[in-house]
């Protein structure tokens, strides 16, 4: 079964605040096998240069999903998403790649536990594919065009576009089973930037119990969520869209 979103139906548009960015890394969450991966009070960024010549960045998140962060870290250091396409690509959806098969049935042979949080899948936040099993990303992860709230808690979010969002919506749409002779735009190669964080330059960030006690991201999610359905409440006459 391929590693994917859900259908790309009730897709909301609604616009929202970007949540904020936290650098802590819940190193007792760590699985054995990203144990040295990546390391505690470092902000981790990526800058994904395409083939094409574009380029956007990712902040990660690995307060919240310590082991997707550390997976994607580590297969970038190791070049395997260099000449790897999206091969699902939905306007108004998302873009999804990390398959180096480009058929949505590949991965690096291994899967990740689930790290599902109350983070919201907004516009631009980078989140993992899976199949229906909830444990069973790999490699393939997409980033999402609009707010996509029926995502939210169903699939694991490590990050966010920061930089150059405009390049991720250029991405050209493809179809994996409609048009697979297409074989999309493909990424060049990941760089990995790492800078380490001091408690002085960020005080909101103590210890792993501190941000599992007084998580700011989680209050602003939900703060995100409850005037969403404050919205839907007075215009409920709103019809969602998709491509399907």
């Amino acid at each position: 079964m391929p590693e994917s979103a859900p259908p790309d139906s009730n897709i909301s548009a609604e616009t929202v605040v970007p949540v904020p960015i936290h650098y802590m890394t819940d190193t007792d969450r760590l699985i054995p096998f990203f144990a040295n991966a990546i390391k505690p009070m470092t902000e981790y960024r990526a800058i994904i240069e395409m083939a094409n010549g574009k380029k956007f960045e990712i902040a990660f998140f690995p307060e919240t999903a310590p082991n997707h962060v550390a997976n994607f870290v580590s297969l970038a250091n190791s070049g395997f998403y260099d000449g790897v396409t999206f091969h699902r690509v939905i306007p108004g959806f998302m873009a999804q790649g990390g398959d180096p098969t480009g058929t949505g049935m590949g991965g690096p042979g291994y899967t990740i536990p689930a790290e599902f949080s109350d983070l919201p899948h907004n516009r631009g936040t980078v989140s993992m594919a899976r199949t229906n099993d909830p444990n069973s990303a790999g490699s393939q992860f997409f980033i999402c065009f609009t707010r996509t709230p029926y995502l939210d808690r169903q699939y694991s979010i490590f990050g966010e576009v920061v930089k150059e969002m405009e390049t991720v919506d250029s991405i050209r749409p493809r179809d994996p089973q409609n048009n697979p002779d297409f074989r999309g735009d493909a990424i060049k190669h990941i760089t990995i930037l790492e800078t380490p964080v001091s408690i002085e330059s960020d005080t909101a960030v103590l210890s792993s119990r501190t941000m599992r006690r007084n998580r700011p991201v989680i209050r602003r999610a939900e703060h995100i969520r409850n005037e969403e359905n404050q919205k839907s409440e007075e215009n409920n006459g709103n019809t969602a869209y998709g491509t399907k």
